[in-house]
């Protein structure tokens, strides 16, 4: 079973982003009134997003996947995660 490394390379963590995403929307909820400011939301969103991109790269390359940096990296880890055959 995968479990995701801790770190990974010369970036964030998976958890690390997450972590962030999540004190945005804490800092976010804590202003009166109780509205998240959008620049916060839109942010924690992005960290979170990045938190799952992170993780698909570190799965894929615990697949034997190659990943790249170029410009369409995030593409090519969908398409790769598409083509994994693997569901867990």
């Amino acid at each position: 079973r995968y479990a995701p490394p801790s770190t990974s390379r010369d970036r964030m963590s998976p958890r690390e982003y997450l972590a962030l995403a999540e004190r945005l929307l804490a800092t976010a909820r804590a202003v009166e009134p109780p509205t998240a400011p959008a620049a916060e939301c839109r942010t924690a969103i992005s960290r979170a997003y990045y938190a799952a991109y992170n993780c698909a790269v570190d799965f894929l390359d615990f697949l034997g996947f190659e990943t790249t940096n170029s410009h369409n990296c995030h593409t090519a880890v969908q398409f790769a995660l598409n083509q994994s055959g693997s569901v867990t």
